[in-house]
């Protein structure tokens, strides 16, 4: 069965950043090409969110990460990344289209914020079985990701950097 991975907003902008932002800069960039090769070639599927394109679509306007986020959007469209559906609907906050009636959400405390929170959303909604992450504030900190996994662990989601994923996929 193929793989159904989502990643963040941070993963899909990590190979635009500069060589020095990250220790482990070309780690995470190798992995997110490795995981996108897995894509092309059928081993799994990666998709996306109205979310995440809305975050990056918000950056073009700003002259410090429109350049990252115009070839980030580029990359997704050559790989030709689904969409998920926008899951679940909280009245007055649904994306016409994609909302998914009469699902309550599980994520009403964390994390901290109201985007990552939808984000999660629709990880557990779709089945996912990795949800890819850079954010260390707002995900991937100890206290979040453990509250996160807990629950998702029942969703059959886990919680994992690029390159964590690149170690459970292609150690082989």
């Amino acid at each position: 069965m193929v793989q159904k991975v989502y990643f963040d907003t941070s993963v899909w902008l990590a190979p635009y950043d500069s060589p020095h932002s990250r220790s482990d800069q070309a780690q995470v960039v190798a992995s997110i090409e490795r995981i996108c090769n897995g894509h092309k070639v059928g081993r799994l599927q990666l998709f996306t969110s109205t979310k995440v394109l809305e975050e990056m679509h918000n950056q073009l306007s700003n002259p410090e990460k429109s350049a990252k986020a115009s070839k980030a959007l580029k990359h997704i469209d050559e790989l030709q990344i689904g969409r998920l559906p926008r899951a679940p609907a909280d009245f007055g906050k649904a994306i016409f289209g994609e909302a998914r009636y009469g699902v309550a959400p599980k994520f009403r405390d964390i994390p901290e914020h109201d985007k990552d929170k939808d984000v999660i959303e629709y990880a557990t909604e779709n089945e996912l079985d990795f949800f890819v992450s850079l954010d260390e504030r707002h995900i991937l900190n100890e206290f979040t990701k453990r509250q996160l996994e807990s629950r998702l662990r029942s969703e059959g989601t886990k919680v994992v950097t690029p390159q964590e994923l690149a170690r459970i996929l292609f150690s082989n």
